[in-house]
């Protein structure tokens, strides 16, 4: 099973493997009252494409093209994907910690998905 949840909700028991997916280290965080288990940030969107999410360089690109281009940088992501879809097979619970962006949170269950 595949959960998802905001990098600050709180932990829970039944959680499993919990694990960060964002590029950069959430802003003002102390590094022990972090919730997760692991911190994979290539797995997280590269930097240019979270500055074209957040229409740092013009407007705001929109979810589809998000997601698209997403979906492509994680064909370079297959050994840490493969590893996430093996825990899911085996019947291990994983907690997806990401930003508040839905595209991308979604993006990484449907690349864990196709393992």
């Amino acid at each position: 099973m595949i959960k998802t949840k905001r990098w600050n909700d709180p932990k829970e028991p039944d959680d499993g493997f919990r694990l960060l997916v964002c590029r950069y280290w959430p802003r003002a965080l102390i590094k022990k009252d972090e919730t997760w288990d692991a911190w994979w940030k290539d797995l997280g969107p590269s930097k240019e494409l979270q500055a074209d999410i957040y229409g740092k360089r013009g407007n705001p690109i929109p979810w589809f093209e998000s997601r698209r281009r997403y979906l492509k940088e994680m064909n370079n992501q297959k050994v840490r994907i493969a590893e996430l879809g093996r825990r899911v097979h085996s019947g291990e619970t994983v907690a997806l910690y990401a930003p508040h962006l839905a595209s991308i949170r979604n993006g990484v269950i449907a690349v864990c998905s196709k393992t």
